[in-house]
């Protein structure tokens, strides 16, 4: 049973697993609001109906539905689908309803163009929209930017192993364009492993190997490598004063000063996604701003990305011809 119409809406538009903690999220806000869930599957929404449930959501709250609705009002969209069918879903939902917000999965589409066919798209409509890449929104992130001065060369590396650089590349790359401030880089490199892997997500691939962007003094190294081992992620943030070094699986963070010799080890806090849709959502539907990157600032990086994996992975043999099937 939804509550009164004046409460906030939400629409949540592909619900699997990612899109399912969106959704529990959005159980901790202390405000009720309507929830519609969309998804073509309908084991999808009942186990995002039974996640809502395990964190105390009221069920009853949820519209589920398995075609995109029309004639309805927003506030917010959350659209976690497959990359492949993002951009018509999007197409869909603007083209028969009034969305006023829209908060996007990576990776946003598989298409360039389709990247700059949906600018337009919320231009034409007037929807305001960000890109879900959290470490600029990590509060050590945030204290680190706020303490590093960027008047000195920063060097951002990210190394470890079997997470994978197609699926999450996007990610650390944002954290260097947060640090820096800006999206155009000057330059770009790769040196990718030339077997290329399935994704978990069926049609699509995963990458292994180096990226490397260089943006006036600052530099940005990641590399990952496929060992079929534990999962591990280690970033290293540092100018000629300062050193950061965070392991994020095992959430710790090693501070150094060069210039004093000072050294600390505190933990670093890396939230789940079920702990934080909630304070974007509120975010967004009552102030109009997010600590997310904007559509147009991840947009420039998206296409930037596509690119590059598109041109390496039709040199391996794998059909792009509808897109680059990354995710």
């Amino acid at each position: 049973m939804a509550v009164p119409s004046n409460y906030p809406t939400f629409a949540f538009i592909g619900c699997g697993q990612v899109g399912s903690r969106h959704l529990q999220a959005l159980a901790l806000l202390q405000e009720p609001v309507n929830i519609t869930v969309v998804d073509s599957a309908e084991s999808a929404l009942t186990r995002a109906m039974e996640r809502f449930g395990e964190v105390g959501g009221d069920v009853e709250r949820l519209e589920l539905l398995t075609e995109l609705p029309s004639n309805r009002h927003y506030d917010l969209a959350i659209f976690a689908s497959n990359a492949d069918i993002r951009f018509s879903l999007l197409k869909g939902l603007a083209a028969c309803n009034s969305v006023k917000n829209i908060l996007f999965e990576k990776v946003l589409f598989q298409k360039v163009e389709d990247l700059r066919e949906a600018q337009s798209i919320l231009e034409l409509n007037g929807i305001s929209a960000w890109v879900n890449c959290p470490r600029r929104f990590i509060e050590g992130y945030r204290q680190i930017k706020h303490c590093i001065d960027t008047g000195m060369p920063i060097t951002v590396e990210v190394r470890g192993t079997d997470f994978g650089l197609a699926s999450n590349a996007i990610h650390f790359i944002d954290l260097f364009a947060f640090l820096v401030g800006t999206e155009w880089f000057e330059s770009w490199q790769y040196d990718f492993e030339e077997s290329v892997r399935p994704a978990r997500r069926a049609g699509c691939f995963e990458v292994f190997g180096k990226i490397s962007i260089n943006h006036g003094p600052h530099k940005f190294v990641m590399e990952c490598v496929h060992q079929d081992d534990i999962e591990r992620i280690e970033v290293c943030i540092a100018n000629e004063v300062k050193v950061f070094r965070i392991n994020e699986i095992e959430e710790r963070i090693h501070f150094t000063d060069k210039v004093s010799g000072e050294e600390r080890h505190e933990i670093f806090h890396i939230p789940l996604q079920s702990q934080v849709t909630q304070h974007h959502a509120k975010s967004i539907v009552t102030s109009g701003q997010c600590l997310l990157p904007t559509f147009r600032q991840s947009g420039v990086l998206h296409e930037r990305i596509l690119s590059m994996f598109q041109t390496f992975l039709a040199a391996q043999g794998v059909d792009t011809s509808h897109g680059c099937p990354i995710t």
